[in-house]
């Protein structure tokens, strides 16, 4: 296969399984517990809610049909165990 075509296969974005909306969600959710440390004098406090925020959400993006709440809360419990 040439270089260009196998470039252009490479480059090729499938959008098909994009979800804007709950990404801006998980966007909301990670950036406001660090912005609200940052606010307080506390950014060590705001980038742990933060990275507990992340790992809640991927896990309720990749859950399937499970509930949300389930799934955020055995995320959470994995967190601290």
């Amino acid at each position: 296969m040439p270089a260009a075509p196998a470039l252009r296969d490479a480059l090729r974005l499938d959008r098909s399984g994009l979800r804007p909306v709950l990404a801006l969600k998980a966007t909301a959710g990670v950036a406001l517990p660090l912005i609200a440390g940052i606010a307080i004098g506390q950014p060590a406090a705001g980038a742990t809610a933060s990275f507990g925020a992340l790992s809640v959400g991927v896990a309720v993006l990749t859950a399937g049909p499970r509930t949300p709440a389930g799934t955020m809360l055995a995320a959470s419990a994995g967190a601290f165990s």
